[in-house]
């Protein structure tokens, strides 16, 4: 079931045990401008942004770029269906994903749409869940309970 953000939403400081800022990891998808890499990593320069050119995963499928994200500890966004497809790709257990469904697919198209998005969440809390944002709505697919 699909759900609106509700408490965990709400944007904290990420921190490690020890205090320091932890480093978010974002891999982004063939369809996703190369120059939201840079927009990114401009507005979060703490944060590790690649593109799936960067790391040799151009026209790899996306079997090949979910299994590179989960070993490397990275957040994918796509423009992909597929990847909000639970059969294939289940919610849970994974560094989370945010799919854009947009009219335009332009990097200041792409950008305004996660601006919402990394605005108003803690990134840690995209993990495990298929986030998706359409005609400016964000709808989130929570992710399975916690492991004891």
């Amino acid at each position: 079931p699909w759900s609106t953000p509700g408490k965990w939403w709400k944007r904290k400081p990420l921190l490690s045990p020890t205090g320091t800022r932890l480093i978010i990891k974002v891999l982004l998808d063939e369809g996703i401008p190369t120059a939201l890499r840079e927009s990114l990593r401009t507005r979060h320069p703490s944060w590790e942004v690649f593109h799936v050119y960067d790391v040799g995963l151009r026209s790899m499928p996306d079997s090949e770029v979910f299994a590179w994200a989960q070993v490397n500890g990275c957040l994918i966004i796509t423009f992909d269906t597929s990847f909000a497809n639970g059969q294939d790709f289940p919610v849970g257990r994974h560094y989370g994903v945010i799919r854009l469904r947009l009219k335009y697919t332009t990097e200041e198209e792409a950008m305004k749409a996660l601006e919402p998005i990394f605005d108003r969440v803690d990134p840690a809390a995209l993990r495990d869940r298929v986030t998706i944002f359409k005609n400016g709505r964000i709808r989130v697919r929570p992710g399975l309970p916690p492991e004891e």
